[in-house]
């Protein structure tokens, strides 16, 4: 087999993996985790199962390669974040718009409050969801660094931040779809300025 073929059945694969993956997540955030099954996210897919077994064992290798890809766009997002943003409540506005867009549609609550719910039963998922929120509070925390320090401690800043800009909002959408998700965007940047000026 030439490398050019070696090539072409990589992007096939990953092709392949992209559509299961994309079933999947519909699937989770319609009928949830344990409600969706292999064949509905075949059926979803527009495969059989066994080609989805070729691909991933179970539901919860899925879960954890949709968290896998999910870091991998936040680790992208955040550096091109850095490297737009002017000043530290700016960089802040930033992820919480990559955050909000996310939820603007009720999918994008579904699973994400799956995920949380799922996490909260099955170790293996809560760790990957433990991974994900280290890793995005790492990033809060280097930004918030490089601000004034404040009355709050740095942890107690960097949870209210974790708060502000990530855990409110979706619970706010999952009660209030009609939510107005620009306006309350707006209404952070009152408060995280105060989190970033003594």
């Amino acid at each position: 087999m030439t490398a050019t073929d070696s090539g072409g059945r990589k992007r096939i694969a990953d092709l392949r993996r992209a559509q299961i993956l994309d079933a999947a997540n519909a699937c989770f955030s319609r009928e949830g985790f344990h409600g969706a099954s292999m064949a509905s996210i075949a059926a979803e897919a527009e495969l059989s199962v066994g080609q989805i077994y070729r691909y991933f064992e179970s539901k919860e290798a899925m879960t954890e390669a949709l968290c896998e890809d999910f870091l991998e766009e936040w680790t992208e997002t955040a550096a091109s974040i850095h490297g737009q943003a002017n000043d530290v409540v700016e960089e802040l506005l930033a992820i919480a718009r990559y955050n909000a867009e996310k939820l603007k549609q009720r999918e994008g609550v579904s699973i994400l409050l799956e995920f949380f719910a799922e996490a909260a039963r099955n170790p293996r998922i809560g760790r990957l969801v433990e991974r994900i929120d280290e890793t995005i509070r790492a990033q809060v925390s280097e930004v918030l660094s490089r601000s004034e320090a404040g009355a709050l401690a740095p942890e107690a800043r960097v949870t209210l931040a974790m708060v502000l800009l990530f855990d409110a909002l979706p619970l706010r959408v999952l009660k209030d779809p009609g939510v107005d998700v620009d306006q309350y965007l707006l209404s952070l940047r009152p408060m995280l300025e105060s989190l970033t000026k003594s």
